[in-house]
């Protein structure tokens, strides 16, 4: 708390503000909103006000964290457990998993589908209804057999229209 106030005033003596005038309120406020605006950026710091006995608490500092930052702090990558949030999704497998990393364990020779269920599984470990599980299980077996499932008429129809050589 220290540092960041006094990076904050750090900033302001060395702006173009000239010198400060703490007998002002005006000063004295800026530089308050100043510093409270960096804590309120620094990830969710918060003064707890409550009242104890009576009487004001003013030196209890807690962390409280936000829905956004509680969601960012969820997205890690299973491997590195570095964050995935600010990850362009071109270079994730998964949101729990880096491409970099599941290219690693790929050339250690677990494929990248494995690796992608595998994350999903944890992902959605508590999520998933038992039909749901039921379809992820029929899902993988037919991944690690090589079957696929019949096109449908309408698959097949749209196939005939859009690469058929006959024209």
């Amino acid at each position: 708390m220290k540092q960041i106030i006094m990076d904050v005033l750090d900033d302001m003596s060395n702006s173009n503000l000239g010198q400060l005038n703490l007998a002002s309120t005006t000063t004295r406020e800026m530089i308050a909103n100043a510093i409270i605006a960096v804590i309120k950026t620094k990830r969710g710091w918060t003064l707890d006000l409550s009242k104890y006995n009576s009487e004001p608490k003013f030196d209890t500092l807690e962390y409280k964290k936000t829905e956004e930052q509680k969601i960012e702090d969820s997205w890690t990558c299973d491997i590195c457990g570095k964050s995935t949030y600010d990850v362009d999704y071109d270079y994730l497998v998964h949101p729990k998993l880096h491409l970099g990393c599941a290219l690693e364990e790929e050339a250690k020779g677990k494929t990248i589908k494995e690796q992608y269920l595998e994350a999903s599984e944890k992902y959605f470990k508590d999520d998933l209804p038992e039909g749901l599980k039921r379809a992820k299980k029929l899902s993988r077996g037919a991944m690690k057999d090589g079957t696929r499932r019949e096109k449908n008429w309408s698959q097949k129809n749209h196939e005939v229209k859009v690469f058929d050589d006959n024209d």
